[in-house]
């Protein structure tokens, strides 16, 4: 029972989705086209309220989270001490994201968000770091 608890809180403050948008940084993003999908990730420098209340369930327990929506922007949340490059791939019904870690930023692990968005709906998502793939947490919107 306490397993679901918390994903269904989780759920509740995604349904009640706010207007406020979630501002981009002005870091460079990654972009990829692959048969007329688009699959765009960039940074965020302020998560909307709905994401932060994520953010703040999560707080750096895990070094990934992705929150999908079908509908509307998905989001993925690291939490590392390092720099982290990402690229992105689809094959079929699968989306694959690559991450390598990379120079420490600071001692302290951070929270970075990116915001991600696609043309076509997955059946999968996958994260990889360094070739293998990692467990992450997902919710969904």
């Amino acid at each position: 029972m306490k397993k679901w608890l918390l994903p269904l809180i989780a759920a509740l403050f995604l349904a009640a989705c706010s207007d406020e948008e979630t501002t981009p940084t002005d870091a460079t993003s990654f972009e990829s086209v692959i048969d007329n999908n688009v699959i765009d990730i960039y940074p965020v420098d302020e998560p909307n309220e709905d994401v932060q209340s994520i953010i703040d369930i999560t707080e750096n327990t895990t070094f990934a989270s992705f929150i999908y929506s079908m509908s509307d922007v998905s989001y993925l949340l690291l939490n590392s001490s390092e720099h982290v490059s990402i690229t992105a791939d689809d094959n079929e019904r699968v989306l694959s994201i690559h991450l390598t870690r990379g120079e420490q930023k600071t001692g302290d692990i951070e929270t970075e968000v990116y915001a991600v968005s696609f043309t076509h709906t997955y059946d999968t998502i996958k994260l990889f770091e360094g070739g293998k793939e990692i467990p992450f947490d997902i919710w969904t919107e």
